[in-house]
Parts: structure tokens; sequence; C-alpha cells
């Protein structure tokens, strides 16, 4: 009888320190987590009969976010769902401000790693604003990926405008189908973004289903963008086919996006996996669409930092690798940039190349001169060796100018007497 009680005694101890320590008024000089580290709250199936429901009536849950996070875990095991629901009205009820946020946030995040079901019940059953979408957010993005379809459910239940791209991106990496057919029957707001991250998760798994699921949705979710993401994530599963499948589709625009968006991501693994896609294409539009993906980062079409890292040199290099009719209207640009980092190196690097390319270079070249400094532009104009080709790109820099325009351009020009009258030739033909 006495070895009865002596073990009861010594189960049913940690529980009850780890209890009144977080009942208790917090120390002074300590916080309450370090107060707890030699301490345990002891899982349902060790706790015996030890703590009642005064015991966790007792506890301190507003001073949860004190405490670290494995006794959190433990305390939130052991107690009973009545106190799991009468502790989340306390959080609810604690005064506006930082500390209610933080508690209520240890208090979901921690729950929904422990009973997923139970954390999306007691989030959706608070009243105040803050708090519930607190625990909401909390919930959504603490669960173990196996319970997302609770998350699924506590989003459904809202009824409200909630972007689930969150949930979707998750969920779609491991089971796309079971996102697809929360998506088809969510009320909320569904961003063709959302779609598109699960496209690209699902290809990257089974292409053959996504596609199939894409032919039979909305037309309004057929867009490039989607189609992009698709063609991202085939990518990832089956280089070959994804790479035919959009030579195929070259010619559509709707399919455009795509290609910029794989020649860009091919990039960012080497410049010779994007050549090897673009020839993979036939000519034409699809080609100078993927070029200009990468070397759009050079003409000022894209705002913002440059993900891929791009050098200016390297580029011009790669894009001279690339067929003519790929290069010619990009690669002006690119230079242009180039020059400003390291004039000498380009006209050395134009030195050795051989003419007729040179002329084209020269050519794209002047045609993107700088409207600020245009002098080192039509510089390069009056370089290129092939009279023709050097009156056509004269020709195709003033042919869409309003004559304001041209005298304005013609002003910040320092021309010798002799490209003077060339120019004005050109002009006299327009």
């Amino acid at each position: 009888m006495w070895l009865v009680l002596a073990a009861a005694c010594f189960l049913v101890a940690p529980l009850a320190f780890a209890i009144g320590r977080i009942g208790a008024p917090r120390p002074p000089d300590r916080s309450i987590e370090h107060a707890l580290r030699s301490s345990e709250v002891r899982a349902p199936e060790t706790r015996g009969a030890a703590a009642g429901p005064d015991d966790f009536a007792n506890i301190r849950i507003e001073n949860l976010c004190d405490v670290g996070f494995d006794q959190a875990y433990q305390l939130l095991r052991s107690a009973p769902r009545e106190a799991l629901t009468t502790w989340s009205r306390r959080l609810e009820a604690l005064p506006a401000g930082a500390r209610r946020t933080a508690a209520v946030k240890t208090f979901f995040k921690t729950l929904a790693q422990i009973d997923a079901r139970t954390a999306v019940d007691l989030a959706l059953a608070l009243d105040r604003h803050d708090p519930r979408w607190a625990a909401i957010g909390s919930v959504s993005n603490a669960v173990p990926v196996a319970e997302l379809p609770e998350v699924a459910r506590m989003f459904t239940a809202l009824n409200e405008k909630v972007s689930v791209n969150d949930l979707i991106g998750t969920w779609s990496r491991s089971d796309p189908a079971a996102a697809a057919e929360f998506l088809a029957a969510y009320p909320g707001d569904v961003e063709n973004e959302d779609v598109a991250s699960l496209m690209m998760n699902w290809a990257a798994l089974d292409p053959a289903a996504a596609a199939n699921w894409l032919a039979h949705a909305e037309p309004k979710r057929r867009v490039p963008e989607t189609y992009a993401s698709f063609y991202a994530g085939w990518v990832e599963h089956d280089r070959a086919a994804a790479f035919a499948d959009l030579a195929a589709r070259a010619g559509d625009e709707t399919f455009l996006k795509a290609i910029e968006t794989v020649a860009q991501n091919l990039f960012t693994e080497s410049p010779d996996a994007a050549r090897a896609f673009i020839l993979a294409l036939p000519a034409g539009a699809g080609r100078r669409a993927a070029a200009g993906q990468i070397t759009g980062y050079f003409s000022r079409v894209y705002l913002g930092s440059d993900p891929l890292k791009l050098k200016a040199d390297e580029v011009s290099k790669w894009l001279l690798t690339l067929p003519d009719d790929v290069w010619h209207e990009e690669i002006g640009q690119v230079i242009s940039r180039w020059r400003r980092d390291d004039g000498a190196a380009v006209e050395a690097w134009l030195a050795q190349t051989p003419f007729a390319v040179r002329d084209r270079v020269l050519a794209s070249y002047c045609r993107a001169f700088d409207w600020d400094e245009p002098s080192t532009g039509f510089g390069a104009g009056f370089a290129i060796s092939d009279p023709h080709l050097r009156r056509e790109t004269f020709r195709r820099i003033f042919a869409d100018m309003t004559e304001e325009a041209r005298e304005a351009l013609l002003e910040k020009i320092e021309l010798s007497p002799a490209h003077a009258r060339e120019i004005t030739s050109v002009l006299e033909r327009l």
C-alpha cells in the first residue's frame, strides 16, 4: 500500500509543481519560463486522476507566452476540452494589446500541433475580432501538413473573403487533388494566384492530372499566369516533355508568359539550360519572348531588384550564342548597360567580333540610345560599316518620332559636319 502511494506521489508531483508555478504570481527576478525549466507537465496518459478541473482552473493561462514551448505543449496536451475552452475565452477577454496577442498566438499555435480540430473549433468560437483573427492565423500557420483539411474547414466556415494562397501552396505540395477539390467548393474568393500555386505543385507531381483539371476549370482560370506556373512545375517533373509541349504552343500568345517563366527559371540554373530551351522552340515570337525575359532586367522593363543577379557582359556574350533573330533586338539595351560599367571592355569585345555580327550589335546598341546622353548611342550607329544597315538604323530611330521630338533629339547630339549631312539625308527620305 505504501509503495502504491509513493508511486502515485512520484507521478503526480511534476504536474502539480508545474501547475502551481504557472498559477502563482510571476517571480520578481526571473521569468516563468526559467522557473519551469526543471519541471514537467505530465501527458494525459500518465497524469492519472491527480489533476482535476480545479487544478486546471487555477492555472494562469494568461502567462502561457512566458513559458517555453515544451511546457506549453505538455500543459495543453494534458488539459481536458473543458479547460481548453475556458482558457481560450479567458485569453479573448484580456485587454487589447501586445500581451493578449502573444498569449492568443502561443495558445493556438501550440494547440494546433496537438489537436487541430479542437484548435479550429475554439478559434471559430471566439467573438472578438482581433483575438479571433490572431487565433485563425496561428492555427493556419502551425497545423501539421496531415491536418490541413482542418484549416480548409476553418476557412470554409468563416464564410468571409480570406486568402487561401498559403494553404493551397502548402497543401498542394503533398495532396494537390485534395487542395483542388477544396478550391472548387470554396465559397470565398479564389484568385488566379491560388490556382497558379496549385498548378505549379501539382504539375511537378502529376502533370497529366493537373492539365486535366485546368482543362475543365473555368475559362477565367486558363490565363497566361496560370499556364506559366503549370509549365514551371512540369519542367521539374519531365523537362523534355514540357519543352516539347511548349514548343508546340509557342505560336499562341497565351503561352508566351509560360515560355518567359521557364526561360528565366532555367537561366538561374545555367545559361546553357536556357539556351537549350530557346533552341527547342520554333523561330519566332516564342524565342524572342524567352530571351526578352532575361534582357528585360537591363532595359528597365522590370522594376525592383534583379533576382537573377545578371552581369551585362555575360548576358551579352550569351545572347550571341543564340540565332540572330533572337538577339538582334535585345542586345542593344544590354550593351548600353555594360558600357556604363566598363566602356573599354565593350570596345575590346566588339573589336573581336566578326564584322557582320559587330554591325548588327552596333545597330541594336544605336537604337537603344539613352535620351539623356544620345551621343554615345549615335556614335555606335556611325561606326556601322554597312552603309545600308547604317541608314536603316537611323531611319528606324526617327521614323516614329514627331517633328518636335526629332529636333529635341538632334539638339542633344554633337554631330560632325559629315554626320550632320548623313542624318539630314535620312530625314529627307522619311
